[in-house]
C-alpha cells in the first residue's frame, strides 16, 4: 500500500472498508466512550501541542474529531 497508486488497488478499499466497520462495531456497543481527550493536555503535560483534544479543529482540514466520530449519516452497513 506504499505510494500514490495504492488506491488504485481493490485491496485498499477492501482494508479500509473492513477497518470502517470494525470501528462502527465498537462505537455500537461502546457508546458511552468517546474520542480522548476531551480538552488539550497542559502545558506541563508531555503530550502539550502534539496531540488534538476531541473540539479542537485538526489542520489542515478545518474539522474536529467530534465532527468525524459519528458517520452515520454518510453511510451505515447492513
Amino acid at each position: 500500500m506504499l505510494g500514490g497508486a495504492s488506491v488504485n488497488d481493490p485491496v485498499f478499499w477492501l482494508h479500509h472498508a473492513f477497518v470502517d466497520m470494525q470501528w462502527s462495531r465498537w462505537q455500537q456497543r461502546h457508546r458511552n466512550h468517546r474520542y480522548l481527550p476531551a480538552k488539550p493536555p497542559g502545558r506541563g503535560s508531555d503530550q502539550h501541542r502534539r496531540i488534538v483534544a476531541r473540539h479542537e479543529r485538526l489542520p489542515p482540514w478545518d474539522v474536529t474529531p467530534d465532527e468525524l466520530e459519528d458517520v452515520s449519516k454518510i453511510y451505515r452497513y447492513a
